[in-house]
């Protein structure tokens, strides 16, 4: 993503018609990245917004005046995408269906796009991503399940979704992981012991789960951890101090 990093993107609101010249223009310039937000997105492009600095990665964001209900379909031709953001859109499942056709993504960000776990499913082909954010998706442990078939992922964002123990175990698959966001889940003791597995770990948000102190005692086990999250989480004094917190 080296070609898009710039300081400050350009946010620009656009109309259904001019999304349709912006993608035409994608396709015969054979342009790798788009980001597109929907238009109830509340976006500070100055910092405010919870994932705003993603948006960096994009020298143009594109807000979309109202909703488009086949931008999926219109989408799955942009085959030299290699980075695409897509917040706040209701893609769904059908939508989802369109991108798994951009085999060659190796960043997708679909923040709040309702995909949820049959969405998720369809993610599966995208077998070159390194980096995915499903922030908000209500993905479960099901969708869990199945995209721990992307075993190139080193980034993956499941925050705010409906992610146990089991889908943690899943999510142990994922050896390559190096950041991995499940704030707002509903992991437990038994699922911090299966994340303990993920040894490559620099960055993990556990915030608002229920891991405990018996849960904090397990995750000292990853030793390369830079950054941990575990507000919320009632781990105490008993599982600070493991963590030497």
């Amino acid at each position: 993503m080296n070609e898009m990093l710039t300081p400050q993107p350009t946010l620009q609101r656009i109309t259904p018609d001019t999304l349709d010249a912006i993608l035409a223009e994608v396709a015969q310039q054979k342009i790798t990245s788009l980001a597109l937000i929907g238009p109830d997105v509340d976006v500070d492009i100055r910092g405010q917004y919870r994932a705003v600095k993603r948006l960096n990665f994009y020298p143009r964001v594109y807000q979309l005046s109202v909703p488009v209900s086949n931008l999926g379909e219109k989408l799955k031709r942009l085959s030299y995408l290699s980075s695409l953001l897509l917040w706040g859109i209701s893609l769904e499942v059908t939508g989802v269906k369109h991108l798994a056709n951009l085999v060659n993504l190796t960043t997708l960000d679909l923040m709040e796009s309702r995909i949820g776990d049959e969405g998720a499913k369809h993610l599966t082909n995208l077998v070159n991503l390194t980096e995915l954010n499903l922030y908000g998706n209500e993905i479960g442990d099901e969708g869990a399940k199945h995209l721990a078939n992307l075993v190139n992922l080193t980034t993956l964002d499941l925050g705010m979704s409906k992610i146990g123990d089991e889908g943690a175990k899943y999510l142990t698959n994922l050896v390559n992981l190096t950041t991995l966001d499940l704030a707002w889940n509903q992991i437990g003791a038994e699922g911090a012991k299966q994340l303990a597995n993920l040894v490559n770990l620099t960055t993990l948000d556990l915030e608002s789960n229920q891991i405990g102190a018996e849960g904090a005692k397990q995750l000292a086990n990853l030793v390369n951890l830079t950054t941990l999250g575990l507000e919320l989480n009632g781990i105490g004094a008993e599982g600070a101090s493991t963590l030497q917190i």
